[in-house]
């Protein structure tokens, strides 16, 4: 998968001249997801969905606690637990 959510067994791939197998953590920061179906899993919570995508991102823990409080802020979302 191009957002390496599975681990490369062989090869290499190349975004902007940056390799999959070196540089995984420069690609995350710039490289999107794009879903073709549902993003939403019942099981998890708008903080579980957001502490997933941000780390397929590559965000630091820090930065991204802190970032996620902020939106489900803005939502209201932020006492939801269910």
């Amino acid at each position: 998968m191009c957002v390496c959510v599975l681990f490369l067994v062989s090869g290499d791939a190349y975004f902007y001249d940056k390799s999959v197998r070196r540089d995984l953590d420069l690609i995350r920061m710039v490289l999107g997801v794009c879903p073709q179906h549902d993003v939403l899993w019942g099981d998890l919570t708008a903080l579980e969905h957001m502490q997933l995508f941000g780390s397929l991102k590559g965000l630091s823990k820090e930065l991204m606690t802190e970032e996620i409080m902020t939106l489900l802020q803005k939502v209201q979302l932020d006492k939801v637990r269910v």
